[in-house]
């Protein structure tokens, strides 16, 4: 991997930006990263519509619904008309915004085989097996905790009814490795909260709580400076185990802790699940900060407890769809040009795209490059659009 440490993600010749994102990030990094992740939504829900499949975001705050919707609004509008590709009049009216299912401890998100096509109500599955469900409970546990339960706090469970036998992980922070895995970014100057916090002392892409200090409990094998470092979600591996395990496996999360409490995937937990066959029982629009897969033992030098090809097949999915995805978001966005808040960024992504084959890295280490840069996914899409543009409604 060749770190770039550059002002911007999509490269090019910006005029120089004011360091006013989050950790000093430029601004037009920001702006790069809002687009990648609007063009990304915008492409999986034109691959669902086109599909007849249902799409829908739910907000787990009242105070969530304003952004949520408006940001899924923008995202409609975008389809509307579009002659990119062939949608029934009124299709993207279908996609729907709703309150998350009402928390509780213990609740889970599934990852349903197969059932891209299903209402998402009918995708929620428990264990069934009693091996799993013992799992579950010790996982949750408020007296005897197994694993992290603090902020982000969910928990991977695998079911595993041919072996009656289960599996529980936490979030894990690791490396990105650093070959053969394209190109990653990272900003030439960053700087965490608290005293001595920066490109000097401290990774780029670091969970960090309100002192500056990192998540605790989320600790991966070998963090170094400098370098990139990304979350596997607890979901994410038991998709991998599920894959290498057989087809009657279903992954879960676990909602364990009161720290994070939305029951729904992040949307880049959600490309992965669909990529992988397993779409989950909901999808939230809110923070996936510095998520990334799993690599491949011989590429991290941490040793997973699945099968390396089960890895690599399943990441090859998920790379040709974020290329996939990507691209048709970013083409249909060029139809909207003049609403973005910046059109030149979206040249640059079109001609990234366009020059890179559709198996190689590139589309997917934009959307981790995105990710790095702190925000909900909502927030992004409404502020890749151009403000005034609520007012030409």
């Amino acid at each position: 991997m060749a770190l770039r440490r550059t002002d911007t993600i999509l490269g090019g010749t910006a005029a120089p930006a004011p360091a006013t994102g989050p950790y000093g990030v430029s601004a037009t990094a920001v702006d790069d990263a809002n687009l990648v992740l609007t063009a990304a939504l915008v492409g999986f829900t034109a691959a669902r519509l086109v599909t007849n499949q249902p799409v829908e975001f739910v907000y787990e705050d009242a105070d969530d619904e304003p952004v949520n919707s408006a940001a899924v609004d923008l995202v409609r509008r975008a389809l509307a008309g579009t002659r990119v590709l062939d949608l029934p009049d009124g299709a993207p009216d279908a996609v729907a915004v709703a309150p998350a299912r009402p928390w509780e401890q213990a609740a889970l998100i599934t990852g349903a085989a197969g059932a891209a096509r299903s209402q998402f109500a009918t995708r929620n599955a428990v264990p069934t097996t009693a091996e799993a469900e013992q799992l579950r409970q010790i996982a949750a546990s408020v007296t005897e905790p197994l694993g992290y339960q603090g902020y982000g706090a969910y928990t991977g469970l695998l079911d595993d009814p041919v072996r009656r036998a289960g599996s529980v992980t936490s979030t894990v922070r690791a490396d990105v490795p650093v070959d053969g895995h394209g190109d990653r970014w990272a900003p030439p100057v960053y700087t965490y909260p608290g005293p001595d916090n920066d490109q000097d002392t401290q990774p780029w892409g670091l969970l960090l709580l309100p002192d500056g200090s990192p998540v605790p409990g989320i600790e991966g094998p070998h963090p170094h400076v400098p370098g990139v470092v990304g979350y596997t979600h607890g979901m994410v591996q038991m998709v991998y185990s599920a894959v290498a395990r057989g087809p009657w496996c279903t992954p879960f999360e676990i909602a364990v802790g009161r720290r994070t409490t939305k029951l729904a995937s992040c949307f880049p937990c959600t490309l992965f699940m669909y990529a992988a066959g397993f779409p989950p029982s909901a999808v939230h629009l809110g923070r996936g900060d510095s998520w990334a897969p799993w690599y491949p033992s011989d590429d991290t030098g941490h040793r997973h407890d699945v099968n390396d090809a089960a890895i690599t097949m399943t990441n090859a999915r998920w790379r040709l769809e974020c290329h996939q995805q990507l691209t048709l978001g970013a083409r249909v966005l060029g139809e909207h040009a003049d609403r973005l808040v910046a059109p030149g960024r979206l040249d640059l992504l079109t001609g990234t795209l366009a020059a890179s084959a559709a198996d190689s890295p590139v589309a997917a280490d934009l959307l981790l490059d995105a990710l790095t840069v702190p925000g909900k996914v909502a927030q992004r899409v409404v502020s890749a659009f151009d403000g005034a543009d609520q007012d030409r409604r």
